[in-house]
């Protein structure tokens, strides 16, 4: 199964993020296969290929984890290329500044890849981004200089999911397998 825990994103951001990619398709119809409206989060963690008589340690852990980790106020996204020559993924990206989240994220993942040592978890190169397209042909990007574009919506994150990513032949699938409501707040 390939897992990955992601904070689920509200209806106000999601209409955004819809507009955005409509924004796009307009001028990268065939180039950019762009994530359907209804798969779009914040990615939080990658956990990768984990066995699935391991999940209920996944989610031990995780029920866990979730108890400590609040909810987040986002605003002013900046749209993202990978590479500005020739790229292959699209996103909007957050700076997420909060040093007890990231030490909260690092500290799951290293318990769980004590107990699942076959987890090759990266917690390194962070970028707290929702993938909005992945580019399927070579594009020129002067189109649509969208590299820096500001998301001026802001958007209250206060759901932590389990996810699995399911390849299927019109693209990636997304199951959520447990989600967590969550209580506290941080007013970043």
């Amino acid at each position: 199964m390939r897992l990955f825990i992601a904070y689920d994103i509200d209806r106000k951001f999601r209409k955004e993020c819809e507009y955005t990619i409509l924004k796009g398709m307009k001028i990268y119809r065939s180039e950019i296969k762009w994530v359907k409206v209804e798969n779009l989060h914040f990615t939080f963690l990658f956990l990768g290929d984990v066995l699935y008589e391991d999940l209920d340690i996944v989610k031990l852990y995780l029920d866990e984890f979730a108890t400590k980790l609040y909810v987040l106020h986002l605003k002013n996204g900046q749209l993202r290329w990978d590479k500005l020559h020739k790229p292959r993924t699209i996103w909007i990206e957050y700076t997420l500044d909060n040093k007890e989240i990231m030490e909260l994220r690092n500290n799951f993942a290293s318990k769980l890849q004590k107990i699942l040592p076959y987890l090759k978890i990266n917690v390194k190169d962070f970028r707290f981004h929702l993938t909005l397209g992945r580019v399927q042909k070579e594009l020129n990007i002067d189109r649509w200089l969208l590299h820096e574009e500001v998301i001026n919506t802001t958007s209250t994150l206060e759901n932590i999911s389990l996810y699995e990513s399911i390849l299927s032949p019109s693209g990636r699938v997304y199951k959520n397998l447990l989600s967590y409501k969550l209580q506290g707040d941080n007013h970043g």
